[in-house]
């Protein structure tokens, strides 16, 4: 039998992995923030009388420092989340922790990419069970059953590869994020995330309307669920007033989707008083210029548009619904609300030519949005694309892309692409200007400042190294 605590509940450790950067200039993309789904998870259990610890390894990234830390514990339930490209590291992790834990534990493995390819996670014979699907009511349920497994959807069987999703939550149902339960102000945003030092996330809802091709739903698949503008506002106080952050990134896919409750929370924003700043994603046929504006006053200081690419051939491979014409459309709405606004592109799509590639990258320069993030296409499975062409996902391969005689353009010429459109878009004249005109404080132009350097070394770095395969292919002998 598991043991208890004084309470009379179970001692939970959730693992969130870190995510391994393909490169440094990365970080532009990349802005570590809490793991909200697992504070979900343990506000959830902490509910029922459960004892939770959570482990975030984008702080601590060395097992090292966490396996001692789980010895202490002794937790009765470990509970590992996953993402795509933490793949390989989360079975390094997983096998250790069996390696080094003598004690009895039930091993869980949740999350995005086990919600999706729950049968990889199976296979691997390190789990007790995996959780598919959105999995605050499944884990409680779990911990209650223990020691046997219980028969549900959303918890795969032992001996069994699969099951159907757990059943979908009511947002609004569920208790906020136990962010008490990790060091807030340790958390840093990439500098396109944020105008204050300190930066936080929060969710407004769950489910997706859409069918972008190349996006896996994972966890939050399912229909459209919203939280109330009033939820929203009293944990967003909290986080101002509990935990004094006033960047806040609201990390919902669309939060424009939802127009009444969102000027329903900027009503209560404003009506309230509370001044703090945000930032939040949107597409680009829902700039309503009214509703922008309203998003403005109640502190909207940015906006990220899914662009995706300039050229309208591939915009329809990705079922979109948008034409590039809507991203002209969009960033003069946004401006004329004054909100700034990052632009993300996605370059190397199956079928996708080099003159294609460079039609995105110029498309860029030309809409002259405040920070431009570009990603190298990948082919996550669960995302239509993947299935269309028989796409393969390796972590262990470069760029996470097998070949595939759909990719018309290899790999690194592909990452080599993103390279020269982050040069091209970052190093201009124009750009720096605004930004040492706009920054808030010093530390933001240090941040921007860092990430060049890194950036310039890493080139230089790869000019070595392409010099000196180059050069040993002229010098090596002939037979």
């Amino acid at each position: 039998m598991p043991s208890t605590t004084s309470s009379g509940g179970l001692r939970v450790a959730l693992i969130h992995p870190n995510v391994p950067h393909q490169d440094l200039f990365d970080r532009l993309a990349q802005s570590h923030l809490p793991p909200l789904g697992v504070l979900y998870l343990a506000s959830a259990l902490r509910a029922e009388g459960h004892d939770v610890r959570v482990m975030d390894l984008n702080l601590d990234g060395a097992p090292e420092a966490m396996i001692p830390e789980l010895r202490r514990f002794r937790p009765d339930v470990v509970g590992m989340g996953s993402l795509a490209p933490s793949f390989e590291h989360v079975v390094n992790l997983s096998t250790r922790i069996r390696e080094r834990l003598d004690h009895d534990y039930t091993f869980v493995a949740g999350g995005a990419d086990a919600s999706v390819r729950p049968e990889v996670y199976a296979d691997t014979e390190l789990f007790d069970t995996v959780l598919v699907g959105e999995a605050e009511q499944t884990l409680t349920a779990l911990c209650d059953a223990l020691p046997q497994i219980p028969k549900m959807n959303g918890i795969v069987p032992p001996g069994e590869r699969t099951s159907p999703p757990a059943a979908v939550i009511r947002p609004d149902d569920m208790p906020f994020p136990a962010r008490d339960l990790l060091p807030l102000k340790r958390y840093r945003g990439g500098p396109a995330y944020k105008i204050r030092r300190h930066t936080t996330s929060i969710f407004t809802h769950r489910g997706c309307a859409y069918t972008c091709t190349f996006c896996e739903k994972g966890v939050h698949d399912g229909p459209m669920r919203f939280r109330s503008a009033r939820s929203m506002f009293e944990e967003v106080r909290e986080i101002v007033e509990k935990y004094g952050i006033r960047d806040i990134r609201f990390i919902d896919d669309v939060l424009m989707i939802n127009r009444k409750i969102l000027t329903e929370f900027c009503d209560l924003v404003i009506e309230n008083g509370l001044r703090f700043d945000w930032l939040c994603c949107s597409r680009m046929d829902l700039m309503h210029p009214e509703l922008l504006a309203k998003m403005r006053r109640a502190g909207c200081y940015r906006l990220e548009l899914g662009v995706e690419s300039g050229n309208d051939r591939i915009l329809e491979m990705t079922k979109k619904g948008a034409r590039t014409r809507q991203a002209i459309e969009a960033m003069t709405a946004a401006r004329q609300a004054g909100i700034e606004v990052i632009a993300n592109y996605i370059v190397g799509f199956p079928s996708e030519t080099v003159d294609e590639m460079r039609e995105t990258i110029d498309f860029s320069l030309r809409l002259k949005s405040d920070f431009a993030i570009y990603f190298a296409f990948v082919p996550y499975q669960g995302a239509t694309i993947a299935d269309q062409y028989h796409l393969g996902w390796g972590p262990l391969a470069n760029g996470f892309r097998d070949k595939s005689r759909h990719y018309l353009v290899d790999t690194e010429t592909v990452q080599g692409m993103v390279d020269r459109a982050y040069t091209r878009f970052y190093f201009r004249p124009d750009f720096i200007a605004r930004r040492l005109t706009t920054a808030r404080s010093a530390w933001l132009i240090a941040d921007l400042a860092r990430l060049a350097g890194l950036y310039t070394a890493r080139k230089a770095r790869r000019a070595f190294s392409r010099a000196q395969a180059a050069f040993a292919a002229v010098t090596r002998p002939t037979i």
